[in-house]
């Protein structure tokens, strides 16, 4: 498979060009797999997340509140969880995963 970039640009891009038949594409995965589709689409976000939970003021952070840095260690783990399965970035637990960071990552700038 891609890295993260090649796979967001060619997203994009059919995003751009040809938005019914990708939805359609989308759909028809859950359909035929159910929560346990693969969408390797969420590897980027996934990257991204995993690099905005470890910037700089978060490791500082994280280096100073015990608690802080499980929270991050949790979320890091529900994210290496959905690469290492048997389907690549499942529908649900990889928005499970989005959802988890994001929460997170709302949380710690009141801490900074």
């Amino acid at each position: 498979m891609s890295d993260p970039e090649v796979i967001h640009n060619e997203l994009i891009k059919q995003i751009q060009t040809d938005p019914l038949t990708l939805y359609n594409d989308f759909k028809q995965r859950i359909v035929n797999n159910g929560i346990h589709a693969e969408f390797p689409e969420f590897a980027p976000v996934i990257h991204f997340l995993k690099t905005t939970i470890h910037n700089e003021a978060i490791n500082a952070l994280c280096s100073e509140n015990k608690y802080i840095k499980n929270y991050r260690d949790q979320i890091d783990l529900e994210m290496l969880s959905i690469s290492i399965t048997k389907s690549w970035y499942p529908y649900d637990s990889t928005l499970h995963a989005i959802y988890s960071a994001v929460k997170f990552l709302d949380f710690t700038p009141f801490l900074i």
